[in-house]
């Protein structure tokens, strides 16, 4: 647990235990916190995501340089530009995360939490474009080594899989958290 998330669960159970504990201040606390857990778990999700990403571009760059047969080169270079798509896509749909004002009250912070939700909602909603061009030079590197129907059926059902996965489940459990969040503040 970082020091700051400390700080915060310290006034927020000094605020709990006061005389008069302050509304306000224990809602900014909580939905500070709310964000950064948010935050943090897009963290991971998106460093995990790079980081399969760079070893496949470190591999791409060993078929190139390594490659025996001119297509090993074709087919590393064709490798190396898809990863580079797939996470350059993933770096633009969170291009515009806005850092923390700590003095932000909590109806702020609120909409914020908002604000990033539908960024990542809009992100699983698309989240077949990301992983399309990995999916095509798979699919075009197999038929070069020669794909069995079985192969790509399989491949395509991991493809179909993980879109699935993606653009219904995980969207369907934020607009539920959304909603959740949404209504913390109604009047």
């Amino acid at each position: 647990m970082s020091s700051t998330q400390d700080d915060e669960l310290t006034l927020l159970w000094q605020q709990g235990i006061s005389s008069q504990p302050v509304a306000e201040e224990i809602a900014r606390l909580a939905a500070r916190a709310s964000v950064r857990r948010f935050d943090r778990t897009i963290f991971w999700r998106n460093l995990t995501e790079y980081v399969a990403g760079l070893v496949g571009a470190v591999f791409f760059t060993w078929l190139i340089v390594k490659g025996d047969k001119p297509y090993d080169r074709i087919q590393g270079t064709a490798g190396f530009l898809c990863a580079g798509l797939s996470l350059g896509w993933l770096w633009w749909e969170h291009r515009e995360l806005v850092a923390l004002d700590v003095a932000a009250d909590a109806r702020t912070y609120q909409a914020i939490l908002l604000a990033r939700i539908d960024t990542q909602i809009r992100v699983l909603s698309r989240a077949h474009y990301g992983v399309l061009p990995i999916y095509i030079w798979l699919l075009a590197s197999g038929l070069v080594y020669g794909m069995t129907i079985l192969d790509v059926t399989l491949l395509s059902s991991l493809y179909i899989g993980a879109a699935w996965l993606n653009s219904r489940w995980g969207v369907r459990w934020l607009r539920r958290k959304r909603l959740r969040i949404e209504r913390l503040y109604e009047d």
